[in-house]
């Protein structure tokens, strides 16, 4: 967001609201549709919380303004965004990030791409881990004897 003008991103509840030249939406019901779209490779993520996702293997990220729906359908009135993942390579080469934080919080993510049949096939994996302690306790939900 920090690099591409217009572009404003946040956050309601889990879901996200992205707004670019103005346009956009804070409507982040369970049926509601995004007025900016996202597509990853291609596939559109067609509500709101899908969009709050961690991206693990990323090539570019592609931001096109304006309305878009002759390309991206009825929903891309504000513009849409394209997440293009990595592609595998015959190469071996892999990345590993580990976090830690208060209220338990531990998450490991891994990218690992690679040659599959030397020359002929490639394949990439992207794996996403996280925990968390919750922040209240259901003492109704006790034994109590």
């Amino acid at each position: 967001m920090q690099y591409v003008p217009n572009v404003v991103f946040g956050q309601n509840t889990a879901s996200a609201e992205i707004y670019i030249r103005g346009i956009g939406s804070n409507n982040v019901f369970a049926g509601s549709d995004p007025d900016v779209t996202t597509q990853v490779d291609g596939v559109y993520i067609a509500r709101p919380s899908g969009q709050m996702t961690d991206f693990l293997d990323v090539d570019r990220v592609e931001v096109l303004r304006g309305p878009q729906g002759t390309l991206y359908g009825r929903n891309a009135v504000g513009g849409t965004i394209n997440v293009v993942s990595l592609r595998p390579s015959n190469e071996f080469n892999g990345r590993i990030d580990l976090t830690a934080g208060n209220f338990g919080l531990g998450q490991a993510q891994a990218y690992l791409t690679g040659p599959l049949v030397s020359g002929a096939l490639q394949g990439s994996l992207a794996v996403n881990y996280t925990y968390h302690n919750p922040y209240f306790t259901n003492i109704v939900g006790r034994d109590c004897g």
